[in-house]
């Protein structure tokens, strides 16, 4: 065999190797971004639709049947709007930032009640959480109340206790605060009138609420700072 036929036969030996790499390289990355692309679509699914999906046939609002899940104690929806949740709580307030109801993994997370509450809502200061997502899930939608005008015609509710117990809500404030303001986030030691008297100062919107039995929705402002959405809301057993 000539020098130069050994040559062409590496060459292409070479070639052929080459070849066969670049081939396997581009599966890869296109699995790779197959893989990246799935997951992406699952997360943005489970973001906008599939707490939805997954819990909203409990809703009042149906055929009422309420989940029975470990920590559900109550449903929370107010009247033509995106919130229409069952709401969560545990012995602490951390456990249901990035679970949903039934324990799995969400970026939405859950609707909860603070730790510190009566599941019962009997306190005058109730305070529910809820992630403030773009797709206007979960409390994402709480910003329109900025909005006077969406504010008047979305002030009614409906809080419903695991018992059967029903809460007519109505929304009378809503502002910015701070996540460490403890007028806002220390549940006892204040009086109800000191409260009341700074969530009037401080008030984007405010009308006179028609009782002191408060519930007070929490959401996140911004992603960068402990600014927070807040409105707050009247409850009267029906």
């Amino acid at each position: 065999m000539t020098k130069r036929s050994l040559m062409t036969i590496t060459y292409s030996i070479v070639s052929f190797y080459e070849k066969l790499l670049s081939e396997i390289l581009l599966i890869v990355i296109s699995v790779c971004l197959f893989i990246t692309g799935l997951i992406v679509y699952e997360n943005h699914v489970m973001v906008t639709t599939g707490y939805q999906k997954n819990f909203r046939e409990y809703s009042p609002s149906r055929s009422f049947r309420f989940p029975e899940l470990n920590g559900a104690i109550a449903w929370i929806r107010i009247d033509n709007t995106p919130i229409d949740y069952v709401v969560m709580q545990a012995d602490n307030n951390s456990k249901y930032l990035n679970r949903q109801p039934d324990g799995s993994f969400a970026l939405s997370g859950s609707i909860f009640l603070d730790y510190r509450n009566q599941s019962d809502f009997s306190d005058d200061y109730c305070l529910i959480y809820g992630h403030h997502m773009a797709s206007q899930a979960m409390f994402g939608s709480l910003d329109r109340y900025y909005k006077e005008s969406y504010f008047k015609k979305h002030r009614h509710g409906t809080l419903t206790l695991c018992d059967g117990t029903v809460f007519q809500m109505t929304a009378f404030s809503i502002l910015k605060g701070r996540a460490d303001n403890p007028i806002y986030y220390e549940l006892p030691g204040i009086s109800m009138t000191q409260r009341l008297n700074i969530i009037k100062r401080e008030s984007h919107t405010y009308f006179a609420p028609d009782n002191h039995h408060i519930l007070a929705l929490s959401t996140c402002a911004s992603q960068s700072s402990l600014d927070r959405t807040i409105v707050f809301m009247t409850l009267s057993r029906s």
